[in-house]
C-alpha cells in the first residue's frame, strides 16, 4: 500500500529534477535614492525554452514573507514558445527598503 502511494511522487520528483528549467532569465534592477536605495522596477530578459506558451509571474521576498505579484509595465504578458522578449515589472504597493550596506531590509506599504 505505501509503495503505491510513494511511487508516483518519486517518479514526478525524478522527472522534475531531470527536466531543464522552462525559462532562462537575466534581470536588471532599477534603484531609487542613494542613501536609502529601493528597487522600483526590474527588467527581465526571458527565453522560453519550452514548446508551449508561458505566463510568468514574479514576486520579491524579504525574510519569511513574499510580496504581491509585480505588475508588468511593458512587454508581453505571455511568452510564446522559444520567445526572447524584454519585459519590465514594477514593484507592488508594498515595497522593500534596503539601506546600503546594512544587510537588512524592511517592508512598507
Amino acid at each position: 500500500m505505501a509503495t503505491a502511494l510513494v511511487t508516483p511522487a518519486l517518479l514526478c520528483a525524478c522527472i522534475a529534477a531531470a527536466s531543464p528549467p522552462p525559462l532562462r532569465m537575466a534581470l536588471t534592477t532599477h534603484l531609487t535614492g542613494r542613501s536609502h536605495p529601493s528597487v522600483t522596477s526590474v527588467t527581465v530578459r526571458a527565453a522560453n525554452t519550452t514548446g508551449t506558451a508561458l505566463t510568468p509571474h514574479f514576486a520579491s521576498r524579504l525574510g519569511q514573507g513574499a510580496s504581491n505579484w509585480w505588475t508588468i509595465s511593458s512587454g508581453p504578458t505571455t511568452l510564446a514558445p522559444t520567445a526572447r522578449p524584454h519585459t519590465s515589472y514594477d514593484r507592488p504597493a508594498a515595497t522593500a527598503h534596503c539601506p546600503a550596506g546594512s544587510g537588512t531590509c524592511t517592508s512598507s506599504p
